[in-house]
């Protein structure tokens, strides 16, 4: 993956300009990024994403930065960094009115509360929100939460 992803880094971290190709070209390679790297990559990309505000895709794009640097976040047990990203993904959701986004995100922020020790009503939280993604049979995103659950030791009843 690295081998793949190094010309892309390479090209992002050589631009002085960010339009939303290269926004989206870095929320796609988020995954294969260190967390440092994508945290870097994340303060460019989020400051060029104003200039962006009055196109369709901003809205979409600017979100899923946050839920993307919350699961990265998740992946790599940085559980404060996780909760902190999927709290501005959650307002983002709400404030677009992402629905799908929203249910990602509340899930990141409940898990990272959790692992926190800040549980409150996340596991409730969960429940619900692992039951709108049964519901509405995304089986692959269900599937991803219900295998991050099983690798942080969270029980709920879905």
């Amino acid at each position: 993956m690295i081998q793949f992803v190094t010309p892309i880094k390479e090209y992002l971290f050589g631009m002085d300009n960010w339009y939303l190709y290269e926004l989206k070209l870095f929320n796609n390679i988020i995954y294969a990024l260190t967390v440092e790297e994508a945290l870097l990559f994340s303060r460019t990309s989020l400051r060029r994403l104003g200039n962006f505000q009055y196109f369709l895709e901003f809205q979409h794009i600017e979100q899923n930065i946050y839920t993307n640097l919350s699961t990265l976040c998740l992946e790599h047990e940085d559980f404060q960094a996780a909760k902190n990203f999927a709290e501005i993904a959650i307002e983002k959701a709400k404030k677009y009115t992402l629905v799908y986004e929203k249910v990602c995100s509340e899930l990141n922020h409940a898990i990272a509360r959790i692992k926190l020790g800040e549980d409150g009503n996340a596991y409730e939280v969960i429940e619900k929100n692992m039951l709108i993604l049964e519901y509405l049979e995304f089986d692959s995103l269900h599937g991803h939460f219900s295998e991050f659950l099983k690798k942080f030791e969270i029980e709920v009843e879905v």
